[in-house]
């Protein structure tokens, strides 16, 4: 038994190609493959408990969490790779010599996804936003569902998912509206002019009173801040504390206001022109 043991390991023993280090077996690559299962089973178990522990701490959120999990996942499938290689007889030195000569050669078709990982991490590290956030880059604003080595996804108030390359991401301005505790939007109109000015106001710091997503803690408050040919410029800042609900939030406050201004008299102009006809 132990006679026809030895006699198929020979078998497959047999060479794939040489090289001027030696011979590759099939055997060399069975072995290279082992590794490498081997590798991403310890990379595996290694994240599962690096999650688990961090998830105990206050201080970590999910993208702190997957920012350790990637770069630890990383970092041993780098370690499992050159063991491949040393165990199917390269030695290091060349392995080495050979990656950096393969980088620059592919890096250039590359460097798009190169630099989109980079600024993954970036983003996971530097935490301009995180998961659960709702942001604004360029003309696409939503929620962050996720963030990948490669894009950011959010989702839109239409329940679309937007992906986002991570270089996009940080090339511009990104406008966080969760990172402060409460976020002001404003409602702007006109008055006619005459309108009582004391009345409105209290009008419309009722109705940001009322409205169950509107914070009180800063206080609504109403300004006017110009007189223009269309009327008198009303503007009135609200806290919210769930940003991306801010366009439900308008559209209930300028239902209430038109139907409290409509009850109390107050009219909301209309653009007027006035043309005089020289008679010739």
């Amino acid at each position: 038994m132990i006679t026809n043991f030895v006699r198929m390991f020979d078998s497959l023993n047999f060479e794939l190609f040489h090289t001027r280090h030696g011979s590759f077996t099939f055997l060399d690559l069975v072995g290279m493959v082992l590794v490498l299962l081997s590798v991403y089973v310890v990379s595996f178990i290694l994240r599962k408990v690096v999650s688990r522990n961090l998830k105990k701490r206050k201080n970590f959120d999910r993208s702190q969490i997957l920012t350790y999990n990637k770069i630890l996942h990383f970092a041993v499938m780098l370690i499992g790779i050159l063991l491949a290689f040393r165990t199917a007889g390269f030695p290091l030195t060349t392995v080495l010599a050979g990656s950096a000569a393969l980088l620059v050669g592919v890096g250039f078709g590359i460097q798009n996804i190169v630099n989109n990982f980079i600024c993954g991490l970036i983003i996971l590290f530097e935490k301009p936003f995180k998961m659960g956030e709702y942001v604004k880059v360029g003309n696409v604003e939503g929620k962050v569902v996720k963030i990948t080595n490669r894009a950011t996804q959010l989702l839109t108030l239409n329940d679309e998912i937007v992906i986002l390359p991570n270089a996009k991401m940080l090339e511009g301005a990104i406008i966080n509206l969760s990172y402060q505790r409460s976020v002001r939007i404003a409602s702007q109109f006109h008055v006619a002019y005459g309108t009582d000015l004391m009345l409105m106001k209290r009008l419309l710091l009722e109705i940001a009173q009322l409205h169950p997503w509107v914070v009180q803690e800063p206080k609504p408050d109403v300004f006017i801040p110009s007189f223009s040919e269309n009327g008198i410029e009303v503007s009135l800042f609200v806290y919210v504390d769930q940003p991306e609900r801010y366009q439900k939030i308008l559209s209930d406050l300028h239902y209430a206001i038109e139907k409290s201004f409509r009850e109390n008299g107050i009219i909301l102009p209309y653009p007027q022109r006035v043309v005089h006809l020289k008679q010739g």
